[in-house]
């Protein structure tokens, strides 16, 4: 399974900047099942994008999404990531064009993965601002850029 992808634009801006710019996603706010995937969505569950167009259009995006979700909490989700890593030869990946940090646990895998790659540019939009308390260093190579409502 690809657990980095790329949608069009990010294809269209990989090659206009010679870069390999790829996407993980997990369910927007919540998976199928009830588990919340955006703790801290509040209104803008109402207005998400993710929750319309092709993310909801195609029902093998959904399936995807759910599968990208339960790896996610597995214990090996670190050395599958690492090997997707290699194997897509990113330069950059954005964490999250749906869901976001859903628990501290999974933040801190997303740190000890880019740690682990200091070469790769990764970022995040996130609501998840409570996850980030004082004493969780952030590498270098890893952005994060509050979005409205977390701040």
């Amino acid at each position: 399974m690809n657990l980095l992808t790329q949608n069009s634009k990010m294809k269209k801006t990989s090659l206009k900047n010679n870069a390999k710019i790829f996407n993980f996603s997990i369910p927007a706010y919540k998976t199928k099942s009830g588990k919340v995937t955006c703790p801290f969505a509040a209104a803008c569950v109402k207005y998400c994008y993710a929750q319309k167009g092709n993310y909801t259009r195609f029902p093998i995006v959904q399936e995807l999404m759910e599968k990208k979700y339960n790896i996610s909490k597995q214990n090996n989700f670190n050395s599958l990531m690492n090997e997707e890593i290699k194997k897509k030869k990113a330069t950059h990946i954005r964490i999250h064009d749906s869901g976001d940090f859903y628990s501290v646990k999974y933040l801190a895998k997303w740190v000890q993965i880019a740690e682990f790659n200091p070469s790769i540019i990764f970022y995040a939009y996130t609501k998840s601002i409570k996850f980030f308390v004082d004493g969780l260093l952030l590498p270098d190579n890893m952005k994060i850029i509050f979005s409205e409502g977390s701040k």
